[in-house]
């Protein structure tokens, strides 16, 4: 009996250790994220919190579009006048940038990675499942990915293969979500970015991986720091803008990186500001407070 207790208590013990693990991995919107998403003409979109959907320019204009939903925003993606937020309290969406939103018919989660394009739209909820709508958002339906890959961190669609990021696993699917393989990407990829037929994937401790089609995976850089975004050709990192120095991003978290159209590029800081670089990150303007 009292090894049988003992075992007991070993189990209860593990099993807390793995909750308190995965609650301090989640994803918050504590200052540090930014729900931020490329707009028309090069422009962009951000989900500021107590402000609303905000239009800014990389010239540092902005105007407000409209209202946010309920929670705090931990994601954003759009194509054009398409909106998916995903925030700690749900799902929502909007078909008029951002002047109105309604809830997605998923179930109530932490939603911090989201994809759009055209009537396509993907969301991944924090312990919960990856969800996909191939009608705007009319319905959804939930993909069957493998086991314990249910902490999403990142996701991205390239070339018809959609790629996630779990704690645990990348994943990549060749068949619109049927079947899942599990790449040879190591675990905690914080960050993904299509480059042609290969995939950029990039980790908590700065390592800059590439898979390409066939599965096989090359370390190709270590960038000494933790990546918290990939775009543009650049990592943000826990200690800038890797590849960049001499501008407002130097020694600062770097979380969100948005590459919009005409070679605009938008940068925001962990309880900062948004910069705005037009010229390939030579130069920098601040766009908004944050």
């Amino acid at each position: 009996m009292r090894v049988h207790a003992a075992g007991v208590v070993l189990a209860l013990l593990a099993t807390t250790v793995l909750i308190g693990l995965r609650v301090a991995a989640a994803p918050t919107a504590s200052g540090y994220r930014h729900a931020m998403a490329a707009a028309p003409n090069g422009d962009l979109y951000e989900a500021e919190p107590g402000r609303g959907l905000v239009l800014a320019t990389a010239r540092g204009n902005s105007r407000v579009e409209g209202p946010l939903p309920a929670g705090l925003p931990l994601a954003l993606a759009a194509d054009g006048q398409r909106l998916l937020l995903g925030t700690d309290q749900g799902l929502y969406q909007s078909a008029d940038g951002g002047a109105h939103w309604s809830p997605a018919a998923v179930p109530q989660s932490r939603y911090a990675v989201v994809w759009a394009a055209g009537s396509l739209g993907l969301a991944g909820g924090w312990g919960d499942r990856l969800w996909s709508t191939r009608d705007a958002g009319r319905t959804w339906e939930a993909f069957s990915t493998p086991p314990g890959d249910n902490e999403f961190q990142a996701l991205t669609v390239s070339n018809g293969v959609i790629y996630v990021a779990t704690l645990r696993h990348v994943l990549r699917s060749l068949d619109a979500g049927r079947i899942w393989e599990v790449t040879a990407l190591p675990a905690r990829v914080t960050a993904l970015q299509p480059a042609g037929q290969q995939m950029l994937a990039a980790t908590w401790d700065g390592g800059l991986y590439r898979l390409d089609e066939s599965g096989s995976v090359d370390r190709i850089s270590d960038l000494k720091a933790g990546v918290w975004a990939l775009g543009g050709g650049f990592a943000g990192t826990t200690d800038g803008l890797a590849g960049a120095r001499g501008t407002p991003l130097d020694h600062r978290e770097v979380t969100a990186l948005v590459a919009s159209a005409g070679g605009a590029l938008y940068a925001g800081l962990a309880r900062g500001p948004v910069y705005a670089s037009a010229d390939g990150g030579h130069s920098w303007v601040r766009v908004l407070d944050g």
